[in-house]
């Protein structure tokens, strides 16, 4: 395939539009959709290089693979040191985070690492240096099959190749549209769901080294070219103006983009109109810097928005300080494209084994680390030690809050089966994963005998299993540990109340109504979900207060920006569908913590203990003010009444702590 400097001008679009969405996303609301450019002109790129060497019987897949590695290997090691070097800025929990993303980004895995860990819309949690690699798993996922797909379909015949790609296509974005739906997490960064823009990509390099098809579609009158060269621009550009991750993507919306992209590689070589946009030195440069481009942006804009939280600014970089990470981006990749990228691209001197020995050893090591990272809670030790003398507030000893849970969960554990209190006033059933163990230790932590409190626990990736299992007719309910179904159904009968716990992920509060519904079926009670909140790990966060010499007292503004965002999503998705049906009670878990009239979280007693040991896990300190707080909830009249009220009380917590050590 001849060399199109246009497409290179084409890149620097793509890749441009990517930098000024992370950099930030109100300037260019679409820019995410330069990924999307990338990928479909990837597949028009190999694809001609793979129909090229097969049709020349020349196809080797170990030149293939050869060729992939010294074209990604580079940078993408070199960005990995850089993120490295750059690691002892961040806190434990996000070196423990930095080291599972190195793991599988240098397993080309990261785009479902991401997808379980990440939202890459939420302003809060995208910061994660190593982001942007789930494309590059995408892209490398892609290719570990489709050239041996493409050499077996060659071999039938050159329809059997179109109707092949086609399939693909056909199939692909099938999927992205129905995933996209039900949940589009997934859809975003799976690989079968992003098939279809590599493949849009593969069909046009199909039709232009095929003759007919789609090359005929740019061979226009050389007015008629520039037009529809001016129309494809245009569109790409309003794509990346006026589309935003609140629509459906990648689906229907997404097909403007990759249509223009289509358009624009068609006519790149012959439209006049592209030469002189597209082909301008300027451009084409860029896009020859262009993976280097997006191989260190995130890395420095992520460094630069975490250093700026740690100063207390809210991650939120200037105008200024924006311009300057972009220009250290572009310094960096001009010295990595000419110094490192292009000599080890082309040198001779490195054989397909050294160049396979070499990307594999390298990539083995920066796994090791990384897990390394991860199993050492990000050598949270170390800094314990560093750190041990500070003034700011006391650093968490989990271990010491975990030895002080255990001698609590041990009677309770042993009735938490057992028939409610007959004498009680309130008799709560829990139902939910560890967070229900929570809500229930805290409501037996109290000296109320009005109250009676019984525990079904249960992960809530089991919810629905549980909604199915009380329907059944076994005497087991599998999801319910160590509980026979007659305890269960005489625990639903004494019920007056059902308090519903879990973490709420993505992929499980949806099935909240349903669990709702079979239980409602074997009682009477009425039914209260309780809303889940998280933070950045306090052991971490803690360190950071006393590396500052920020007291407990003064640590809530601190705490408020380390609440989980991308967590409460879901757990706030669930509220809306509870509030649409107003049969269901809400306990919203965030005013417990937080004040969000003044932005503020407490974690910490007044003696300086913290109030959860992980990420949101209740020490034996925050037991009895969480029992109070529920208890306060349940005795409201109508509990939802106040749903737009989250934080008119945000002292409420304080006030029940320092009620309870007064008591």
């Amino acid at each position: 395939m001849q060399y199109q400097p246009q497409i290179d001008g084409l890149r620097a679009i793509s890749v441009a539009a990517v930098i000024v969405y992370h950099a930030n996303a109100n300037w260019l609301p679409g820019g995410f959709l330069g990924v999307d450019v990338f990928f479909v002109i990837s597949g028009y790129l190999i694809t001609g290089i793979l129909l090229r060497d097969i049709d020349n019987g020349r196809f080797s897949i170990g030149n293939f693979y050869e060729r992939r590695v010294r074209r990604i290997a580079p940078a993408l090691i070199c960005m990995m040191l850089l993120t490295i070097a750059l690691a002892p800025l961040l806190l434990p929990h996000q070196i423990m985070d930095l080291g599972q993303s190195l793991a599988a980004a240098m397993t080309f895995s990261s785009n479902f690492f991401f997808y379980v860990e990440t939202d890459y819309f939420n302003a809060f949690t995208n910061v994660n240096p190593l982001l942007h690699t789930w494309s590059l798993a995408v892209e490398e996922q892609y290719y570990l099959l489709y050239p041996l797909i493409l050499l077996a379909l060659s071999r039938i015949s050159r329809r059997a190749v179109f109707l092949g790609l086609v399939g693909i296509l056909v199939s692909s974005f099938a999927m992205a549209v129905i995933t996209t739906t039900s949940n589009p997490q997934l859809s975003f960064y799976a690989t079968h769901t992003r098939a279809w823009e590599l493949m849009a990509g593969s069909l046009l390099a199909f039709g232009t080294t095929s003759g007919p098809l789609l090359a005929a579609t740019c061979r226009f009158h050389q007015q008629s070219l520039d037009v529809l060269s001016a129309l494809a621009l245009a569109t790409l550009g309003a794509s990346i103006v006026f589309i935003t991750p609140d629509m459906a993507h990648p689906g229907w919306a997404t097909v403007v983009p990759v249509g223009a992209t289509v358009v624009l590689l068609a006519c790149a070589g012959q439209s006049r109109l592209l030469g002189v946009i597209l082909g301008h030195p300027g451009m084409v440069y860029a896009g020859l810097l262009s993976y280097s481009l997006y191989m260190y942006h995130q890395p420095l804009l992520s460094y630069a928005h975490l250093a700026a939280s740690s100063s207390g600014s809210e991650g939120t970089l200037t105008g200024l300080e924006l311009s300057g990470v972009i220009a250290a981006t572009v310094c960096l990749s001009v010295v990595s494209y000419h110094y490192i990228e292009k000599p080890l691209r082309h040198a001779r001197s490195i054989s397909r084994r050294a160049a396979f020995a070499g990307f594999g050893a390298t990539a083995t090591i920066l796994v090791a680390l990384g897990m390394s990272a991860h199993f050492s809670k990000g050598y949270m030790s170390y800094f314990v030690e560093r750190y041990a003398d500070s003034d700011g507030v006391k650093l968490v000893d989990v271990s010491e809050e975990k030895e002080a849970l255990a001698i609590i969960r041990r009677p309770a554990r042993a009735e938490q089966h057992a028939p409610f209190n007959p004498d009680a006033r309130l008799k709560v059933l829990l139902v939910g994963d560890s967070f229900a163990l929570d809500a229930y230790l805290a409501l037996r932590a109290g000296s109320d005998r009005d109250v009676s409190a019984r525990l079904l626990d249960a992960d809530d990736g089991c919810m629905d299993a549980l909604a199915a299992d009380l329907s059944g007719a076994s005497d087991t309910v599998a999801c319910v540990r160590h509980a026979s179904r007659a305890q269960i159904a005489q625990l639903l009968s004494e019920a007056s109340d059902i308090l519903v716990s879990a973490q709420w992920l993505d992929s499980t509060y949806t099935n909240f109504l349903p669990l709702v519904d079979a239980l409602r079926g074997h009682t009477d009670a009425n039914v209260r979900a309780i809303g889940s909140v998280q933070f950045n790990d306090i052991s971490s966060v803690a360190l950071l207060l006393a590396r500052n010499g920020i007291s407990a007292d003064a640590s809530g503004p601190v705490m408020y920006r380390n609440l989980r965002l991308d967590r409460l999503r879901s757990s706030n998705r669930l509220r809306q569908v509870l509030d649409s049906t107003g049969d269901i009670g809400w306990i919203e878990k965030r005013r417990f913590f937080c004040d969000e009239t003044t932005a503020s979280c407490q974690l910490f007693d007044s003696a300086g203990r913290p109030l959860i040991w992980d990420h949101g896990h209740l020490t034996v300190h925050a037991l009895e003010p969480y029992g109070r707080f529920i208890l306060r909830q349940l005795n409201e009249s109508v509990v939802a009444a106040d749903k737009n009220q989250i934080g008119s009380k945000g002292d409420e917590q304080s006030m029940m702590i320092a009620q309870g050590e007064s008591s």
